[in-house]
C-alpha cells in the first residue's frame, strides 16, 4: 500500500531539508534573508535553524561575510553517496575500460572546498605509476582536475575561490601567481580541457575533463595522469577524445540513474 505523501514544511526536519535544499542549489554563501524568501518562512526559523545545522557541520558561516554555505559534514556525506554509486556500477565500468584503452591511471574527482578529492580510479598496470588512494585530497592550483573545476565554477564563486587559494610551489612549475591563474582558467574553459605539466609532482603530468550534471553545469573532473617517461606533456591533448566519449558515457549513466531515482519516488 503507497505510504501517504508527507508536507515537509509542516515539520522541523522537513524544514532543515528545505533549507540544506536551498543552500545547495545555489551552489555559494547566501544570506539568511535570502534563504527565508527562497522558503518563505520566517527569518527567525531560518535563523534558528541553520544555527543548529551549523552546530551539526551540515552548513558553514562565510567568515568574510554574514553569509552561510554547505558545510564539510555536508559535504562528505554528498561525496559518500557519490563513491558508493559509482562504484562498482556502470561509471567504474567506464572508468575501467578506459584506463585499460589508455593504460595508464584515470579517477573521477570532485571539489571539497579549497581541495580536489578523487571519488574513484582505476590504475593502469604498469610496474612504474603514481598511486593517490580514493579519498585522497589533492591541491587544486597544481592538477588537472583542480584546474578544470575551479575554471567551470559560476563566475562570483571561481572569483571568491581565487581570491582566497594558496597557491604554494609545490615543484619549479606550480602555478604561483593570480594573474597567470586566471590566465590559465581562460585557456581552459576555451579548450574545454585542463592539463598538468608537473605542476603537484615532478615526472607526472595529466589531462583532464568536465563531467556535467542533467543541468549542464561541470559537476566532476575525469582525468588521467601518467609520468614523462610514457607521456609527454605535449602529447596530452590527443587524448582529449577518449577522455570526452567516456565523460559522454559516464554523463549518461548519471543521468539514467537520476531518472530511475525519479521513477522510484514517483512510484511510491
Amino acid at each position: 500500500m503507497p505510504e501517504p505523501a508527507i508536507d515537509r514544511g509542516q515539520t522541523a526536519l522537513g524544514k532543515a531539508l528545505q533549507l540544506l535544499d536551498v543552500f545547495v542549489a545555489c551552489g555559494e554563501p547566501i544570506p539568511l534573508a535570502e534563504a527565508a524568501r527562497r522558503l518563505n518562512l520566517p527569518r527567525q526559523t531560518v535563523h534558528r535553524l541553520t544555527w543548529q545545522l551549523v552546530d551539526e557541520g551540515l552548513l558553514r558561516r562565510d567568515l568574510a561575510k554574514d553569509m552561510f554555505a554547505v558545510g564539510p559534514r555536508l559535504s562528505g556525506l554528498a561525496l559518500g553517496t557519490l563513491s558508493a554509486t559509482w562504484q562498482p556500477g556502470p561509471v567504474h565500468g567506464i572508468l575501467e575500460e578506459l584506463a585499460g584503452d589508455i593504460r595508464e591511471t584515470c579517477n573521477l574527482s570532485v571539489l571539497e572546498g579549497n581541495r580536489l578529492l578523487y571519488i574513484d580510479r582505476v590504475e593502469c598496470d604498469w610496474p612504474v605509476r603514481a598511486q593517490f588512494d580514493i579519498g585522497a585530497k589533492m591541491p587544486i592550483h597544481a592538477t588537472a582536475g583542480g584546474k578544470l573545476l575551479l575554471a567551470f565554477l559560476p563566475s562570483r564563486s571561481r572569483t571568491r575561490l581565487l581570491a582566497a587559494l594558496p597557491l604554494p610551489a609545490l615543484t619549479a612549475r606550480t602555478i604561483t601567481d593570480a594573474a597567470r591563474m586566471a590566465q590559465e582558467i581562460t585557456g581552459i574553459r576555451k579548450l574545454g580541457y585542463a592539463l598538468n605539466n608537473e605542476e603537484n609532482a615532478e615526472g607526472l603530468v595529466g589531462i583532464a575533463v568536465p563531467i556535467r550534471d542533467a543541468a549542464k553545469r561541470v559537476a566532476a573532473a575525469l582525468a588521467l595522469h601518467a609520468p614523462l617517461t610514457r607521456v609527454a606533456h605535449a602529447d596530452l591533448p590527443a587524448f582529449a577524445p577518449q577522455l570526452r566519449h567516456a565523460a559522454d558515457r559516464i554523463e549518461h549513466q548519471l543521468n539514467l540513474m537520476k531518472d530511475q531515482s525519479n521513477d522510484g519516488t514517483d512510484d511510491r
